[in-house]
């Protein structure tokens, strides 16, 4: 190639390696025989923002990080947090990798993907902090 791409192209690559990634984590969670899920929020300029993380352990014992996003959220609530998790991150993924060609070697469904879940690392909403 001579020159330079583009903003179509660049534009389309990227979407392109954004919907593969979605298919590869949803493919990853599947697989994985135990998966760690971590988040962080911070705010700004009275929006809140949350970012998501996925470390999946494979059955040969290795381990894979995977970067699932940050979404904005209303507030800064343990529901709101939650609800990010299931509607933003998995249900998200999960109903575009069940609607793809990929799917037809088997459907994943979220009840698939919590029963290897093992850990859920937070931030310190108000209202997930406890004193002992």
């Amino acid at each position: 190639m001579v020159g330079f791409p583009s903003d179509r192209t660049v534009r389309r690559t990227i979407i392109e390696a954004l919907l593969a990634a979605k298919l590869q984590l949803t493919q990853e969670m599947a697989d994985a025989i135990g998966l760690v899920f971590g988040s962080d929020g911070t705010g700004h300029l009275a929006l809140n923002y949350q970012s998501h993380h996925i470390v999946g352990t494979r059955p040969d014992g290795t381990w894979k990080m995977f970067f699932a996003g940050v979404f904005r959220q209303a507030d800064h609530t343990a529901e709101t947090q939650f609800q990010g998790w299931v509607k933003d991150v998995l249900q998200d993924r999960i109903d575009f990798f069940n609607s793809s060609p990929k799917a037809t070697a088997g459907y994943v469904a979220i009840d698939s993907v919590a029963e290897v879940l093992r850990a859920v690392f937070s931030d310190h909403a108000p209202d997930q902090c406890h004193d002992t």
